[in-house]
């Protein structure tokens, strides 16, 4: 046999390993960038899921604050990488000025929830 017509054969028999899907590669988002800053240090390890939102009336339209809409960016954290559920909520939003191009974190609220951590102290709330 010629030794095309053997490597069109080894090819159909072993067909070479399919390629690795691509490495992810967390993108940073606006509040992240904000909590990159100095004054948020203690925030900036933080893995955290955010969005953008705009705050909208019972019919669905946009509800206009100063002739605005109400844009907010909301991010659930975990304190602890090792949680199994997010146990802080943040919330920003955009700067009045248009030259300012970080967020402006307006709420740090922490849940009293009861994790599965025993080594955690759970707050008194939930006691």
């Amino acid at each position: 046999m010629a030794p095309a017509v053997m490597r069109r054969l080894w090819r159909f028999f072993f067909p070479p390993p399919p390629p690795e899907p691509p490495k992810w590669v967390p993108i940073l988002g606006e509040m992240q960038k904000t909590l990159q800053m100095a004054e948020y240090l203690p925030l900036r390890p933080l893995p955290m899921f955010e969005s953008n939102f705009t705050q909208v009336t019972n019919n669905g339209t946009p509800a206009l604050l100063h002739n605005k809409s109400n844009k907010l960016t909301m991010g659930v954290a975990a304190s602890l990488p090792g949680l199994m559920l997010p146990d802080i909520l943040l919330i920003a939003r955009p700067p009045e000025d248009e030259e300012c191009s970080s967020l402006i974190l307006t709420s740090y609220l922490v849940s009293h929830l009861p994790q599965d951590d025993p080594t955690r102290p759970c707050p008194p709330v939930c006691r």
